[in-house]
């Protein structure tokens, strides 16, 4: 039989070995979202959670192997709760399982709080703002949630960490609120220093975003949409950064041909010039692209004999604000 849960209630407990614990708490209808939190999971002497526990959530009946409703395994990392937060739909009976595993050094005993909540835990949010900090604090709050409608079909949702503590915590950006994979995710420590992420918005639903943190600290998050200009192959064009936010830049669109194309960037003075990507389909990140020339050289063009199986290009310029240059897009 489950043990029962109390919302909000703390539960302190211990999983032998590489058993299981069951536990269980009902739901009616009113609630929004319903989650639990696994914390103050025993440490090993590093203060990294050495045993592999799992916590898995599933509405209706126990979750067992790969049949749950959210999974939070978390191995190995510096942020020690697990936390799974759901959208309840009709209430019910919610089952929650507890794993251990073993270690490196034979079975170990897993030592956790399980506290269980009832409560709307996804902000709504229609965009965030550079002047917004929000806080994370040691306690239950580690995990927060944020629901962001999507913009136009052929815009991009634009995501900027841009400021926050000097402590490690993760972000990421899923289009469902316990998706297993995410469509874009941070890591985030004092040392990073690309924090963007840069999707395709397809105008129906929302952006799940999931901040994690390891410690107390504070962070601003600012988002944007954006949308590509669109360009002829073989045409080029005189333009200027406006916004101070370099990383955000500027994304041409140009449709691809069976011709070679080569896409060039002059600008007067290379120093103000951060970022010159070009991908093929999907938009590029600071982090990705098909191409991404030496931009204070003299070499600032990227050249493709051959066509991509795709429609489009991406070109994404990056620069300082003010910032006046010349995209080229060249047929051969």
């Amino acid at each position: 039989m489950p043990q029962q849960l109390n919302p909000s209630e703390p539960v302190h407990d211990t999983v032998h070995g590489s058993f299981d614990q069951l536990y269980s708490f009902n739901v009616d209808d009113s609630v929004l979202n319903i989650g639990a939190l696994m914390s103050n999971i025993y440490p090993n002497e590093d203060g990294v959670d050495s045993t592999k526990s799992v916590m898995m959530i599933k509405k209706g009946q126990p979750p067992f192997a790969n049949d749950y409703d959210c999974i939070n395994h978390g191995f190995f990392t510096t942020i020690k709760d697990k936390h799974c937060v759901l959208e309840n739909e009709g209430g019910g009976i919610w089952y929650v399982v507890i794993a251990g595993d073993r270690d490196e050094s034979g079975e170990s005993d897993l030592s956790f709080s399980l506290t269980s909540f009832t409560k709307n835990h996804v902000e709504e949010r229609i965009k965030f703002s550079a002047g917004e900090k929000y806080l994370m604090n040691a306690e239950a709050a580690t995990t927060q949630y944020y629901r962001v409608p999507k913009g136009p079909e052929g815009t991009f949702f634009y995501l900027d960490l841009i400021e926050h503590d000097d402590i490690d915590f993760n972000l990421d950006i899923r289009e469902n609120l316990n998706d297993e994979s995410y469509a874009c995710k941070i890591w985030v420590s004092y040392r990073d220093h690309w924090h963007n992420c840069r999707l395709a918005n397809n105008g129906e639903g929302y952006w799940y975003i999931r901040v994690r943190g390891a410690a107390a600290g504070s962070y601003t998050l600012w988002t944007e949409t954006q949308n590509p200009i669109n360009l002829l192959a073989g045409e080029s064009v005189t333009d200027q950064i406006e916004t101070d936010n370099f990383n955000f830049g500027q994304i041409y669109r140009i449709p691809t041909v069976p011709n070679s194309q080569i896409f060039t960037v002059n600008v007067i003075d290379k120093s103000d010039l951060v970022g010159f990507d070009v991908t093929a389909d999907v938009a590029p990140t600071n982090h990705w692209s098909h191409c991404r020339p030496d931009y204070r050289s003299f070499d600032t063009q990227c050249v493709f004999t051959q066509r991509k199986a795709s429609d489009f290009w991406y070109v994404l310029v990056r620069a300082e604000a003010g910032t006046t240059y010349t995209l080229n897009t060249l047929i051969e």
